[in-house]
């Protein structure tokens, strides 16, 4: 046990996006432009804010999710996720 709660989320869907600095769906980004360039813009929004809290010490995006919440029940408390990588530091 990582000392976590697993919580049921109905009416949430999740995608992991990138995992471990990877990205491990390249179909999600393909159908989503959007996102795919934000992501792909997140060296800049990391150098600018290494630049204004150099203690964060920042050198890659290690996550990123994406979530659609249908309603009916689809929101739940303020959380964050584990990283998969066993002994993965937070």
């Amino acid at each position: 046990s990582r000392g976590g709660v697993v919580r049921e989320k109905p009416n949430v869907f999740e995608a992991d996006v990138i995992m471990d600095g990877k990205v491990e769906c390249p179909a999600l980004l393909e159908q989503s432009p959007v996102l795919a360039a934000l992501l792909a813009q997140e060296g800049d929004l990391r150098k600018r804010l290494t630049e204004t809290r150099p203690w964060l010490k920042l050198d890659r995006l290690e996550q990123a999710k994406v979530q659609v919440n249908v309603g009916m029940g689809g929101a739940f408390p303020h959380h964050f996720d584990l990283p998969a990588v066993q002994g993965a530091k937070r």
